[in-house]
């Protein structure tokens, strides 16, 4: 087993002809990539799912949007090895020569399938993104790729991996691991803390859907996901204290709460149908003692938390309180 790490990887695009983005534009970030994925290297289409095609165990496609183990401890279906990363705000229509940016975070081992990443990209360029509008003939936005960078979110640190024109593609080696999720921690206060919720969180405790950001809530969730995540893709589940965790978080004291919920819906054309994405977005401020919980909140700022993070939803950021 390798030692744990999160690759974030940000594309800055420019638009060839006009792209109209929804404010949250997670949904049609994911679609796009898939079918990107699915166009340019499924080599079993007839399949009706990545579960019923005998190729999946060995298929990036399938590694990447439907990893399946049935040896897994969830079962066949395992968390996916990347998160998508939303603009943090949108405007539209993009005219051509507008810019935009956006990014995706991979996991662990599936670093090795960033050059199927950076293909997909370029197609979905090709294909388009976004609605379709009357001003483009009723097509999506298309986009030509500027630069693709890898980001390192705790230190501000990039590493270009493919600039303007050029065909090769560097691997990324930006990481975040334990060692600078640990040195971040030190610069967080111990005391009082904010959580900027900068796309829709969606939350559930004991089945039913979560409408504030309790400090407990969060933590569980994240305690979920940042297991399954090192298990699957590193070396790994940690040797947490989790049930300690989520006792501590118990104790955390949500001090201000400026959220509101935003409701969202994200169209399934295999389902024929929309299924709810929406959540809680804005600040929060939390008191008491915070210093157990810092690696796990900064984990979840690097992968994100709650359902749907591969629509972009979950993204957070931790600020000291003003």
């Amino acid at each position: 087993m390798t030692e744990f790490a999160a690759y974030q990887i940000r594309v800055r695009a420019r638009a060839t002809s006009p792209m109209v983005l929804r404010e949250y534009v997670g949904s049609a970030l994911r679609g796009a990539f898939f079918g990107a994925l699915w166009r340019r290297f499924c080599t079993n289409q007839a399949a009706p799912t990545c579960a019923a095609c005998p190729l999946n165990q060995v298929c990036p496609v399938s590694s990447l949007v439907a990893p399946l183990r049935d040896e897994g401890v969830r079962g066949r279906d395992i968390p996916r090895p990347y998160a998508i990363q939303a603009p943090r705000s949108t405007r539209g229509p993009y005219g051509p020569g507008d810019d935009f940016s956006w990014g995706l975070t991979l996991f662990g081992r599936q670093r090795q399938l960033f050059p199927y990443v950076v293909m997909a990209i370029h197609e979905m360029g090709s294909a388009g993104l976004g609605q379709r509008c009357a001003d483009n003939g009723w097509q999506r936005g298309r986009f030509v790729v500027e630069e693709i960078a890898a980001v390192q979110p705790l230190t501000g640190a990039t590493q270009v991996l493919q600039a303007a024109g050029a065909r090769d593609v560097a691997m990324p080696d930006l990481a975040v691991t334990a060692a600078e999720i640990a040195a971040a921690a030190e610069r967080l206060p111990t005391d009082r803390l904010a959580m900027r919720f900068l796309t829709p969180t969606r939350l559930t405790d004991a089945g039913r859907l979560v409408h504030q950001p309790e400090m407990r809530t969060l933590v569980q969730r994240l305690c979920e996901r940042i297991t399954a995540l090192m298990r699957e893709f590193g070396e790994g589940a940690p040797e947490w204290d989790f049930r300690g965790l989520i006792d501590h978080a118990a104790g955390i004291r949500l001090e201000a709460d400026r959220t509101r919920w935003v409701d969202l819906g994200s169209y399934s054309s295999r389902q024929r149908r929309a299924t709810p994405i929406g959540g809680f977005v804005g600040e929060a401020v939390y008191a008491g003692e915070l210093r157990p919980l810092l690696p796990l909140l900064l984990w979840g700022a690097v992968a994100q938390v709650g359902k749907d993070t591969v629509k972009g939803n979950g993204m957070y950021e931790l600020a000291a309180v003003r």
